[in-house]
């Protein structure tokens, strides 16, 4: 009988780990928070995050050679960080936008990537504007980490990439689910 107590414990406190380290979401959720809006000088920053299950990332080619992204029907779950600068007073062409895109399971579980590993999770940098960098490219460098926090209904992404992207999209971002457990 104690082995059988002791067996049931065990069993219980690994599930229970597992389960606070990872968060179901329903399949085709959509979700956009915006995590942070600032003024910069002259300029406003909008941070958002876009969560989408049942989706998987594709990076395409168009006839010019310009990449794009689409997002299709698949089993995963797409996050999209998107990092938007705008003018105070609007020029025309003065917007850009940054966005990092990347694909995990569901439920998305605890992780981290590291430079060759964000194949893995197919992470690609999106830069938008009028100048002749715009487009997608594959992330080959840097780090992105998940972490679920079930008992919050959070889930947090931390980014640290190299370069101009890096400077926009690095940081911690905190995003509050509705979790279909």
């Amino acid at each position: 009988m104690k082995t059988h107590l002791v067996a049931f414990t065990l069993i219980w406190v690994l599930f229970s780990c597992r389960s606070s380290k990872e968060i179901a979401l329903p399949s085709d959720y959509r979700q956009t928070v915006t995590v942070a809006e600032e003024s910069q000088g002259d300029a406003v920053i909008r941070k958002s995050v876009e969560i989408h299950t049942g989706k998987r990332i594709e990076l395409k080619e168009d006839p010019t050679g310009q990449k794009y992204l689409v997002l299709e029907k698949g089993e995963g779950t797409v996050f999209v960080i998107r990092v938007q600068r705008n003018l105070k007073e609007p020029l025309p062409d003065s917007a850009m936008e940054y966005t990092l895109t990347f694909q995990t399971s569901n439920p998305v579980r605890k992780g981290e990537w590291e430079n060759e590993a964000l194949e893995q999770i197919r992470a690609t940098v999106g830069f938008h504007a009028f100048h002749p960098d715009s487009g997608y490219k594959p992330l080959r460098e840097g780090k992105i980490a998940l972490e679920p926090r079930k008992k919050e209904g959070v889930i947090v992404i931390r980014v640290e990439i190299p370069g101009q992207a890096g400077k926009f999209l690095n940081g911690t971002y905190e995003v509050k689910v509705n979790s279909g457990d």
